[in-house]
């Protein structure tokens, strides 16, 4: 997309550096990921405390297929279905962006026989050109976190006390408002699995 974006006939600002355009045209597609998938992760977290059997179902699902000497790879992703199914109920569950981004056509148009005149707002097909991407390492970020973190309300909170308390901002990408939890490391040696695969970046 920042390839695209880049390639058309630019036209710089006055006084803006070409280096400086091309890092904001390459910054907001990729922050507009990671400002998704921020989101994303936050809702998992919710659903995760609210649904404690769904998170002990896909530990123990890690357990067999990954062990407790690594963290989960892309390699383990067809054999880890449960947890494969926990991201993509979190991204329905809570839907991060729920609606497309308003367009405008520059020009008179035609569709399937149908004209559309020049200045229209249209919305178009919500597919996402960094889907795979997105989530892939939403998945794997996921797996991870439920591998190495039990995901608990802080003592004498509830879960359900805790969701009727969250409100979700409108915008481009609907983010939950904080709210408290509690992680501990599942086994004796998950500390040293997160030390060791830092020391591997």
């Amino acid at each position: 997309m920042s390839t695209r974006l880049l390639g058309q006939d630019l036209q710089i600002p006055e006084g803006l550096d070409l280096d400086e355009f091309v890092k904001n045209c390459c910054g907001v597609v990729y922050s507009a990921g990671a400002d998704t998938t921020a989101a994303a992760l936050r809702n998992f977290t919710l659903a995760m405390m609210v649904y404690p059997d769904v998170q002990r179902k896909a530990q123990e699902e890690l357990d067999h297929v990954v062990g407790r000497d690594r963290l989960p790879t892309f390699d383990d992703r067809a054999r880890l279905s449960y947890t494969s199914k926990i991201m993509k109920e979190s991204l329905r569950w809570k839907a991060v962006s729920p609606l497309g981004v308003p367009h405008a056509t520059l020009d008179e148009d035609e569709y399937h026989g149908a004209s559309i005149p020049s200045g229209t707002t249209v919305l178009a097909n919500i597919i996402c050109p960094g889907r795979f991407f997105a989530e892939d390492s939403l998945f794997l970020t996921i797996a991870s976190m439920l591998h190495i973190f039990s995901i608990a309300p802080p003592e004498g909170a509830s879960a359900e006390d805790i969701l009727r308390g969250v409100k979700w901002s409108s915008g481009l990408v609907s983010h939950p408002t904080t709210f408290p939890l509690k992680l501990t490391p599942r086994f004796e040696g998950a500390p040293s699995i997160v030390h060791a695969a830092q020391s591997t970046i």
